[in-house]
């Protein structure tokens, strides 16, 4: 079997295979890489990102286009085949998971942080390119990233619904206090579940009524 490797920030941000699963998409620092899974080749790169990266998702309802965040709260949507930008969301707080509903239209889910006054400046290193190393082969297999683990910091974190319209969160669905370092989210039962992992532990949460149901 031939093995293949790429660098990047894969410590921080979840790379993802399109859906024809012949492109790798993966965060190097500030900027977005597209790999041919197939030859390692580096067939494009997305700009559009001023700090470090923190996670990939696919929009679920259009493979050809991806939400990307970055350390200073800004998620831009934008088309892989094009790599232009389409639109672009301003928060306020640092966005670590973008989860897209998959048949919802005009929300996502964000896991978030804490204000990016307060962690621009203590992080802005932590998503460059450090020496981490992706061995890839031809039977590697990458989730979306609505559904992986992100890597992050010792600080409080939030679940939210975010309004794409009015680009306002529209509610809050629960609050992750975490002592480790990583958590993740994802949605189950058609979109009216989220499953969120939060030191080794399951929570889920009724999405429609933002109630925690258990486990």
């Amino acid at each position: 079997m031939e093995f293949r490797s790429v660098t990047g920030n894969y410590h921080n941000c979840t790379p993802l295979l399109n859906n024809t699963g012949d492109v790798l998409v993966c965060a190097c620092g500030s900027t977005v890489r597209l790999v041919s899974s197939k030859t390692g080749e580096l067939l494009s790169t997305f700009d559009g990102h001023r700090h470090p990266v923190t996670c990939l998702a696919f929009d679920t309802k259009n493979p050809s286009m991806i939400y990307s965040a970055s350390l200073d709260g800004v998620v831009l949507y934008w088309n892989i085949k094009s790599c232009s930008l389409k639109k672009e969301w301003k928060l306020d707080v640092c966005v670590y998971q973008v989860i897209v509903p998959l048949t919802k239209q005009n929300e996502v889910y964000l896991v978030v942080g804490k204000s990016v006054e307060e962690s621009t400046s203590t992080k802005e290193n932590d998503g460059a390119n450090n020496g981490s190393e992706l061995v890839i082969t031809a039977s590697s297999d990458f989730v979306n990233g609505s559904h992986a683990a992100q890597t992050m910091g010792k600080e409080q974190y939030k679940l939210v619904c975010y309004d794409l319209l009015t680009s306002k969160i529209a509610r809050r669905l629960a609050k992750l206090h975490l002592s480790t370092n990583s958590a993740c989210a994802a949605i189950l039962g058609g979109d009216e579940y989220i499953l969120s992992i939060n030191k080794r532990k399951l929570f889920l949460w009724n999405i429609q009524s933002s109630s925690y149901i258990g486990y």
